[in-house]
């Protein structure tokens, strides 16, 4: 069963975030603001995402980074509120929720 998976991150390193960034597009995910992430994911793709995730993010430190993930039932997901003012990103966010703009 998909839910949906958001993916949250801090990554200092441009090439590195790009990577990531890319990746999670390669799964369908897409951006819900400049460093978040989300879309359906079932399981067998979700871990298979962590793992080449996992495969980008050295081992060494190459500056300050943050991968999270959580996943979210349909349901759960639905009662999700969202506010605020629309920026430059706002067109990549490709879904039909209502927006409550302030």
């Amino acid at each position: 069963m998909a839910l949906v998976t958001l993916v949250l991150y801090d990554i200092g390193q441009d090439r590195m975030r790009l990577k990531v960034e890319a990746l999670l597009r390669d799964y369908g995910l897409k951006r819900a603001q400049r460093s978040v992430f989300r879309g359906r994911l079932d399981t067998t793709h979700r871990a298979a995402m962590v793992s080449e995730l996992s495969s980008l993010c050295p081992e060494e430190p190459l500056g300050a980074w943050d991968i999270q993930l959580y996943v979210i039932s349909e349901d759960d997901f639905n009662l999700h509120v969202r506010l605020g003012r629309l920026g430059p990103i706002s067109d990549e966010i490709d879904d039909n929720e209502e927006v409550v703009i302030l």
